[in-house]
């Protein structure tokens, strides 16, 4: 029995079942190892761990996550041995599939290597001032040079901008910026890019993207706030991650979600409002979509 459950999670393809209920997949959103399908107010994320399992989360709903069973569960919210029913057909081929072109045939595995990631990172250098897409962006040599963000942005051989992710086990991924593109590093993880730390700090500010913590700091020049993006949509994986970011703040310290004024910035904020007990939660939302936007005007 356990080898069949085994075999709903790494045999039925998550982005055609899903596609089966009604799910389409947001191709602009999607990437080779990470797939967005919406259907109504839904959106789900899924992928393949490295243990060839299919897993998703929902944007939506910070308890809505997991395997192809989570998936059934939640939704028709039936017992275990009511899923066994439903899936086993998608074993053995007896269902009407949906067409090819409606979901991903292949996702590549998650597949991770901190060395790689690390010893490509080694050959960056520190941005400092010649930075000619933050100028773009309206990013001064000051706010670059603040203590806040010193030697947290670099700069790869093609004049990429690097924004570097850290985890509790050390550098984990690093996100690759540049005019009409954003990449992530091969290998890596996703976890999350953060400012520098210092005594006396009693705010900690979550924004979608390095550039808008930047900007935020740029337009408020608050000296007690650090700052963390999350690098867009998050997964589950990472909200350990900011529970510790916000604990390491004095209890009463506030915690300021500046994600982006949309539908899905209400929802980060929702998803990580009262992680952890004991701070301040607050929402303050752009009044453009989001803070660079309110920036770039102000050069």
């Amino acid at each position: 029995m356990t080898e069949e459950l085994e075999r709903f999670k790494t045999e039925i393809n998550l982005t055609e079942y899903a596609a089966s209920l009604g799910y389409r997949i947001d191709r602009a959103e999607s990437s080779r190892n990470s797939i967005v399908m919406r259907c109504g107010n839904d959106k789900v994320i899924i992928s393949r761990s490295d243990d060839g399992h299919w897993r998703y989360f929902s944007v939506r709903d910070s308890q809505d996550n997991g395997t192809i069973i989570d998936f059934v569960q939640y939704r028709d919210n039936i017992s275990l041995g009511t899923v066994r029913g439903q899936l086993r057909p998608w074993l053995s081929g007896l269902v009407v599939r949906p067409a090819a072109g409606e979901f991903v045939q292949e996702v590549e595995l998650s597949m991770k290597c901190r060395e790689l990631v690390s010893a490509a990172f080694s050959s960056f250098v520190v941005s400092i001032c010649n930075n000619p897409y933050l100028r773009s962006r309206g990013i001064s040599s000051d706010t670059l040079n603040h203590p806040r963000f010193a030697g947290k942005v670099f700069l790869d051989q093609k004049g990429n901008s690097i924004f570097p992710h850290y985890d509790h086990e050390g550098l984990s991924g690093y996100e690759i910026k540049n005019h009409s593109f954003t990449g992530f590093a091969k290998h890596g993880s996703k976890s999350a890019w953060s400012s520098n730390s210092f005594q006396g700090d009693d705010c900690l500010v979550f924004t979608e993207s390095a550039i808008d913590a930047m900007s935020y700091f740029q337009l408020f020049q608050e000296v007690s706030m650090r700052y963390v993006s999350i690098g867009g949509q998050f997964s589950p994986l990472q909200i350990e991650l900011f529970k510790s970011l916000i604990s390491d703040l004095p209890k009463g310290s506030s915690v300021v979600f500046a994600f982006d004024n949309d539908a899905e910035g209400n929802n980060y904020a929702a998803w990580l409002s009262d992680l952890v007990p004991g701070y301040a939660y607050l929402r303050h939302t752009p009044v453009l979509k989001d803070w660079n936007d309110i920036l770039r005007p102000r050069r």
